[in-house]
């Protein structure tokens, strides 16, 4: 196994540590852990994993940056849609198909899946929505506050996401608040 995910979450032999926090810290604990339905010691365990997960991605030396969302803006809406069309789609190729096989060490249908909800509840690209239909095919919801451009943006890059990695035809509508991807499986 990869050393960087050799904490994975179901594997390996399990340990107690003890240490203190403080009371504040220890109540947020205990709220987030009742919110989702677990023990503290489970949540605590979790965010761990979460830590490690993402230090090692985004540690001093990776390409990954943190930017704040103001300054993404700004970048994005001085593009027109065409270079905005052409960085989604080369994003979509090559740094995606890194960051999942690093995050979820796969790189196939479910690990996509798993990278769109990501999307919704860590990357802050809006709200991501997938919805997997018994024929094969799915329609990802999009929505978000920052713009026309950023509507592009996503929706271009989950179209050949889907297309590229899960050889998916697609098609895409696009609003100033959201965009829509469908995809059905490619005919053959």
């Amino acid at each position: 196994m990869d050393g960087r995910r050799a904490f994975s979450r179901k594997e390996g032999k399990k340990v107690t540590r003890a240490f203190k926090i403080n009371k504040a810290l220890d109540d947020a604990v205990i709220s987030q852990a009742e919110t989702q339905g677990i023990t503290p010691s489970s949540f605590i365990s979790h965010l761990l994993v979460q830590y490690f997960d993402w230090w090692y991605y985004s540690s001093k030396g990776s390409a990954f940056v943190t930017l704040d969302r103001r300054v993404l803006k700004a970048l994005i809406e001085d593009l027109d849609e065409e270079r905005t069309t052409d960085i989604a789609r080369s994003i979509a190729l090559i740094t995606t198909r890194d960051f999942i096989k690093f995050r979820f060490g796969k790189l196939d249908s479910e690990a996509v899946f798993e990278f769109l909800d990501t999307l919704d509840l860590h990357m802050n690209w809006g709200v991501v929505k997938t919805i997997r239909r018994g024929d094969g095919s799915l329609e990802v919801l999009v929505t978000h506050e920052l713009g026309i451009k950023w509507s592009i943006f996503v929706s271009e890059f989950i179209s050949n996401l889907l297309s590229s990695f899960l050889d998916m035809q697609t098609s895409t509508e696009i609003s100033t608040f959201g965009c829509t991807v469908l995809a059905s499986p490619a005919e053959k």
